[in-house]
């Protein structure tokens, strides 16, 4: 069996993707296949992919049959996905060289792991400038993640490594039509398979601002509205897998999470609202949190 699986979706992204694909590339591990699905480009992008499939075949073209977005060719890969470990990187980041050789060294030297978790480097497409995205230094460790812990592990699904075997027992895929499908992935896979082997070390180069990307060029709350169609949505994966009681405060977390970050879309506060209100009818939170459609409605429209 391959040991990884490596997923790259790739839209309109010709400017970055070489850079991309060699830091796949030139991993010193090398016992992987890069399945890149094209979901109906209009640039140069399939041409460049190409280019690397027909120099390496470890490198795979998968084009959709029309544009479905991001969760889409995701979900596509992981149908044909053969790897032993699941890998997603995005179309205009890169990683370390050095990445594959230490997550597999990670899954080898701790078995019961359910994911790699790694540190990550944020660039700034607009100054040049990388932060690392956890700034406290820690020894390499293996944890179970508890009800608090998840709500940080959740969010980004590029700095870690994941079980296919897992994935495909929990029948998990990406929601698709919808921006924040990261969060729904990583919630599900986390609350069902905890434990997690942490790295302090940054593999993962995540470019922020790009023109032309979904967080950029949302300025219009869809992310925000999306934010809120997740919510129902984990909620159901945690029913059917008997965790709800186990997650549902951390569920509960999240959504707070989510009416906090919308405070400054002042345009949009009786639509968020309402929203929230409806997601509260939806969620079977337990019975003491009840109130807070009057939290949910102070939180949005300032006194």
């Amino acid at each position: 069996m391959t040991t990884f699986s490596v997923i790259v979706p790739a839209y309109n992204v010709e400017k970055y993707l070489k850079q991309c694909l060699d830091s796949i590339k030139q991993q010193t591990y090398t016992d992987f296949e890069v399945i890149i699905v094209d979901d109906c480009s209009t640039d140069n992008s399939v041409n460049i992919i190409q280019d690397y499939v027909n120099q390496d075949r470890r490198f795979k073209l998968v084009q959709q049959s029309k544009n479905k977005g991001v969760s889409a060719a995701r979900n596509t890969a992981l149908d044909i996905a053969a790897g032993e470990y699941i890998i997603f990187i995005d179309a205009d980041d890169w990683v370390d060289k050095k990445m594959f050789e230490n997550v597999e060294k990670g899954f080898r030297n701790n078995p019961t792991a359910d994911v790699v978790w790694f540190n990550s480097y944020a660039y700034n497409e607009q100054n040049g400038e990388k932060r690392l995205f956890d700034q406290i230094k820690r020894k390499d460790h293996i944890e179970q993640s508890n009800e608090k812990e998840l709500l940080y592990i959740v969010g980004c699904l590029w700095d870690k490594a994941y079980k296919r075997s897992k994935i495909e027992e929990a029948h998990l895929r990406f929601p698709e039509g919808l921006i924040v499908e990261d969060t729904y992935f990583t919630f599900a896979y986390s609350s069902k398979y905890p434990t997690y082997y942490m790295m302090n070390e940054p593999y993962y180069y995540y470019r922020k601002f790009r023109q032309g990307s979904y967080c950029t060029d949302d300025q219009s709350g869809n992310r925000i509205v999306d934010q809120f169609k997740i919510i129902p949505l984990i909620y159901k994966f945690l029913k059917e897998q008997n965790l709800l009681q186990q997650y549902s405060l951390t569920l509960l977390g999240l959504f707070l999470e989510y009416i906090r970050s919308i405070l400054y879309l002042k345009d949009k506060h009786e639509t968020i609202l309402k929203m929230a209100k409806n997601t509260l009818d939806t969620i079977n939170f337990p019975d003491e949190y009840k109130h807070l459609d009057k939290i949910t409605e102070d939180f949005i429209i300032p006194q």
